[in-house]
């Protein structure tokens, strides 16, 4: 899967993990493609260069510089042009859906509220790391948005099941995966020696 990943998410995953941090090792691991441009990797640099973050960047063990300079060998980057016009109500959100389309993303990851309204972009669905995670942990696949709603069997999710094209209710979903995590969950503590 090709993936952008908005700057928040980034600082996220670098400071915090969570989620956000799954990104990065699936990345590592090379199971998901992560692309890049010029542009995101300066808005990163300067983020992650913020005195607010100063005791975070601290606690990693990293510098910010070495935090860029690993994301750097694991992204591979991409020549974005400015787009034509703006469609984010953020400007500068304007750079993710440009180096997305430079990419040919399967999908772009963010938590900025300007991106996740537009919830996706020629063709390219837009989802939180959460998003991301339940659709990338149950093997689901992302459907390409064609303008025409017919096109999405879940229109408001954004997700279809790789086994079957059948509509899954969010409230399914949700008890399923709070279910698996608590059988995981009980299945990590009750280790035989």
């Amino acid at each position: 899967m090709r993936l952008v990943v908005d700057t928040n998410v980034l600082v996220s995953a670098f400071l915090w993990q969570g989620t956000p941090g799954r990104l990065i090792e699936l990345a590592s691991e090379k199971e998901v493609e992560l692309f890049t441009s010029r542009t995101l990797l300066d808005e990163l640099a300067a983020t992650l260069a913020k005195k607010k973050l100063a005791k975070p960047v601290l606690a990693t063990g990293l510098t910010a510089d070495q935090m860029l300079h690993n994301y750097r060998r694991l992204a591979t980057p991409v020549t974005a042009r400015r787009l034509a016009r703006q469609i984010s109500r953020d400007a500068d959100d304007d750079a993710v859906l440009a180096c997305a389309l430079a990419a040919g993303a399967d999908l772009i990851v963010s938590g900025d509220d300007d991106l996740l309204t537009l919830k996706h972009y020629q063709g390219i669905p837009i989802a939180t790391p959460g998003r991301w995670y339940i659709v990338e942990r149950h093997s689901w696949r992302w459907p390409r948005w064609t303008g025409n709603p017919t096109s999405l069997p879940i229109l408001r999710s954004c997700m279809v099941p790789c086994a079957s094209e059948a509509p899954v209710s969010r409230y399914r979903l949700f008890w399923t995966i709070l279910l698996q995590a608590r059988l995981r969950s009980a299945s990590s503590t009750s280790i035989l020696h």
